[in-house]
């Protein structure tokens, strides 16, 4: 009778504790990327529904620094996971390389919550441009996928909006925004003056001193020429799908993020696999496991 009892007992308390867990209500969850030089800051800010009880989960990248968590304004230590019993406002604050790739900013946001607004807040470096301004009041064509809620300017920088309503678990939204790096004019303007001028000297010097050597170079240029003429034929017997993902790796350098491929090509998650699968398969790529990164390289 006894060993019924403590079963019954433990049989209740592992009910609350999972009810318990699971009653997280977000009302907004908000993220604001500042890209600096060659990192970001990131602000995420959690607002709770009412009523809202039970262990909250932060996704932080693994290199990220420079950690800060806020619990309705409050300071307090870092942990995976917080209780967020009669809590308002949850703060993460961290700087990271993790979405960041040359002058490319890539990030897939995945939901473990019902979120009722979800808000994404980009801010590019100061002068810094899009690599395809947008035109017209529809902000289409621009290099910002999908296309931004919001575009403006404070007047230094250049900021992207994304908003997402009834934001549900398991739903995902990868953002591509390729732009190109603000800089002083002055600076480049004279150093591309100096290099012009060595240039000149050293072509001047090799025509005048060692001719022979010329012709080698233009050789070499010719055998380039020779292997750039062979290599689209390739693309020849690939279907129009493989060759559209053998273009985007060719436009960059022979590598890209699997991500970055399903941004930019537009295919489901199950359809980029299957072709990279059989690309794979056929030795025309090859794909590496990097963190939590699929990379993608055109084999030589």
């Amino acid at each position: 009778m006894k060993f019924r009892i403590i079963i019954l007992i433990l049989a209740f308390l592992v009910l609350i504790n999972t009810s318990y867990a699971s009653d997280i209500k977000i009302d907004t969850y908000s993220y604001d990327f500042k890209v600096l030089t060659d990192n970001i800051n990131v602000e995420n800010v959690i607002k709770f529904k009412e009523g809202s009880i039970g262990i909250f989960e932060f996704d932080i990248p693994e290199d990220a620094t420079s950690i800060k968590i806020f619990k309705d304004n409050i300071e307090i230590s870092y942990a995976d996971e917080i209780n967020i019993d009669n809590t308002k406002e949850l703060k993460l604050k961290y700087t990271t390389k993790e979405f960041l790739e040359r002058s490319n900013f890539l990030i897939t946001i995945r939901s473990g919550y019902d979120i009722d607004n979800l808000k994404i807040k980009l801010k590019l470096p100061e002068g810094a441009t899009l690599t395809k301004p947008i035109k017209d009041e529809t902000l289409q064509g621009g290099s910002a996928y999908p296309i931004p809620s919001k575009l403006y300017s404070d007047g230094l920088s250049l900021i992207l909006e994304w908003e997402r309503y009834n934001f549900k678990v398991n739903d995902e939204i990868s953002i591509l925004v390729i732009f190109n790096q603000g800089k002083d004019l002055l600076p480049i303007i004279i150093l591309s003056v100096v290099i012009l001028i060595l240039v000149i000297g050293f072509v001047l010097f090799i025509y005048k001193q060692k001719k022979p050597k010329i012709k080698k170079i233009k050789r070499l240029k010719e055998t380039k020429t020779i292997k750039e003429e062979k290599e689209p034929s390739i693309l020849k017997h690939l279907k129009e799908n493989e060759q559209q993902i053998i273009r985007i790796l060719s436009m960059r350098e022979g590598q890209c993020e699997q991500g970055t491929l399903r941004v930019l090509t537009d295919f489901s998650k199950a359809k980029l696999s299957r072709i990279l699968s059989e690309l794979e398969e056929r030795k025309i790529i090859i794909k590496e496991k990097r963190g939590k990164k699929n990379l993608v390289f055109l084999k030589k």
